[in-house]
């Protein structure tokens, strides 16, 4: 495969993100006292800090789509890569954690502008300011949820009271100690504010930079789903769909080629099942030099099923490497954000969950009559409630690659008996196990905010 200049791809971000009108940022902003709605929105305009690389690099790395030999993994230097592929005990061995460092910046930049726009003149134009405090109030509860999937304990109806969260920071001022909260407590937080974001936001943001009332929806189905609240799921899945439901047909596209999805994609006209654009920036332990495709992951791809030409290609050392993010980069950035593909499959899951089998069946379909040749394709027919799900959770698997989803998904389901499986690493002839049980699908919070802010640490 021809290889993509990294330099390039570099320099692209950045004109892509400083060449667009709508992307203008006030230069040192941080130096602005911002009083007008225009200020705050551009605070929550400033793609670089918002979307150009999400704070779920741990997710990644802790989960089993890809592996490295021996040699790769001896050349990793940053102690969260290296320990964190073997979910070890210390994993960053008192370094900081980008995870949640750029979670709570986020959230941090958030309330200043909620506090803003609360004491904004009147007489502004109304449309303006909703648009503004739902942008923020999402921006607030997609980085509480981001955080809650690395940080937290995986929710647990019986214990989620008792159980450890993270901490609610509801306003701007750094000076204010605020302590672990429980998860359920976490995830009422996230709820509340995705659905006033939802109220408040506009069906198309205009960019797939801006957070929409169809993003908002769709992480409701998110956390819903990962509550196990299947009727609520639906419900919020339902509503997305109704209002953004188109999907990229693999047919029309050329799988085989470097680049099979447009890069940087700004409008809907670009990608058009993007919801909200988020991507991961390239970490050393995935770099196309090391990156390895998990070998059971590519052995779920049917013969007929595009994916596995459009998200992969064969290094000459035999490697198989990840191409088919929607950020448009090949091997050399990852979506992370939210598009139509994985509203289908939640939708799809939700109504299973609850017996709504031929709804279940429809969505699933229509995603993979999307995804396989279409002189081959045949649709699932006559399948039990555990055959349905079977799918589901497998398309999950071969649909959303590298976006963060594989984790959540091994948290959520290590109770469930059909679906839970152990993690495994393989270095130097040492096996290394996540069981489903385990602790450690919790990372530890930062050394620094366990000493500064007298929190109880997560057991591992």
């Amino acid at each position: 495969m021809k290889q993509i200049n990294i330099l390039l791809l570099i320099v692209v971000l950045f004109l892509c993100s400083c060449g667009k009108e709508f992307l203008n940022i006030k230069r040192d902003g941080s130096q602005i006292i911002p009083y007008t709605l225009a200020d705050y929105q551009s605070i929550l305009d400033n793609v670089n800090v918002f979307n150009f690389d999400s704070g779920n690099r741990l997710a990644i790395i802790g989960g089993d789509e890809y592996f490295l030999s021996d040699q790769s993994y001896a050349s990793l230097t940053a102690p969260y890569e290296k320990n964190g592929y073997l979910w070890g005990k210390d994993v960053y061995e008192g370094q900081s954690v980008h995870d949640w460092n750029i979670g709570y910046h986020r959230i941090l930049l958030a309330n200043l502008v909620l506090e803003g726009v609360d004491g904004i003149e009147p007489n502004v134009d109304e449309g303006v300011l909703n648009n503004v405090k739902g942008n923020a109030l999402f921006v607030r509860a997609y980085n509480f949820y981001q955080l809650a999937q690395l940080f937290c304990h995986p929710y647990d109806e019986r214990s989620a009271s008792t159980d450890l969260g993270i901490p609610i920071r509801l306003e701007s001022d750094i000076t204010i100690t605020t302590p672990r909260s429980n998860v359920e407590a976490t995830y009422e937080q996230i709820i509340v504010d995705f659905r006033e974001a939802a109220d408040l936001l506009p069906v198309y943001s205009g960019n797939l930079y801006r957070p929409s009332k169809v993003a908002a929806y769709t992480m409701l189905a998110k956390a819903y789903l990962h509550l196990g609240d299947y009727i609520n799921g639906a419900e919020a899945a339902d509503r997305a769909l109704a209002l953004k439901n188109e999907l990229i047909d693999y047919n029309d596209i050329d799988v085989d080629s470097d680049l099979p999805f447009p890069m940087l994609p700004v409008s809907r006209e670009e990608n058009k099942e993007i919801i909200y654009f988020s991507m991961m920036s390239n970490i050393p332990v995935i770099q196309v030099s090391r990156f390895n495709a998990d070998t059971i992951l590519l052995g779920l791809y049917e013969a007929e099923d595009l994916r596995r030409r459009a998200y992969f290609y064969e290094e000459n050392d035999g490697r198989v490497v990840f191409k088919g993010s929607y950020v448009g980069g090949g091997p050399y950035a990852f979506f992370s954000g939210l598009a139509v593909d994985e509203l289908y499959l939640i939708a799809a899951e939700c109504h299973a969950r609850q017996g709504n089998l031929q709804e279940a069946l429809e969505h699933v379909n229509f995603l993979r009559k999307h995804r396989f040749l279409t002189a081959t394709f045949e649709p699932l027919a006559n399948l039990t409630k555990e055959g349905i799900l079977t799918y589901i959770i497998e398309e999950r698997r071969k649909e959303l690659v590298l976006r963060g989803n594989c984790w959540e998904d091994v948290r959520r389901l290590r109770r469930d008996t059909m679906f839970s499986r152990s993690l495994k690493r393989i270095i130097e002839g040492e096996t290394y196990l996540l069981e489903p049980g385990s602790p450690k699908l919790a990372w530890p919070i930062p050394e620094d905010e366990i000493a500064i802010n007298n929190m109880l640490q997560n057991e591992r």
